[in-house]
């Protein structure tokens, strides 16, 4: 797991240089792996669940994103800016078109 602390930041850090298709198979297992700490039958679960059920939301919500291109309406603005990062890094590479980035302008104003 890229975060055991279900930090979005640490997440985001760890994917910002990797391609797209390194970020999403990273993102689904960081939300499968998350989700299986937090299932019932697992010893800390409750823990687990108080911790990171607003980190396995934000995951599954950027990788809605990264996947449709569009904004998804459970992330807070302030989350969905840390995505910045990795859409200008993927413009970059070419990988995104750079209309992406039309969304963190949006949020500037």
């Amino acid at each position: 797991m890229i975060s055991s602390r279900y930090r979005i930041d640490k997440f985001i850090e760890a994917v910002k240089d990797k391609t797209f298709i390194e970020i999403v198979l990273l993102g689904e297992r960081e939300v499968n792996y998350a989700e299986r700490r937090m299932a019932p039958h697992v010893k800390g679960c409750v823990t687990a669940r108080q911790e990171g059920g607003q980190y396995v939301a934000i995951l599954k919500g950027f990788l809605f994103f990264m996947k449709n291109g569009i904004k998804p309406s459970g992330v807070y603005d302030e989350d969905f800016h840390l995505f910045r990062p990795i859409c200008e890094n993927l413009v970059k590479k070419k990988q995104f078109k750079p209309s992406i980035m039309e969304f963190f302008e949006k949020m500037n104003t």
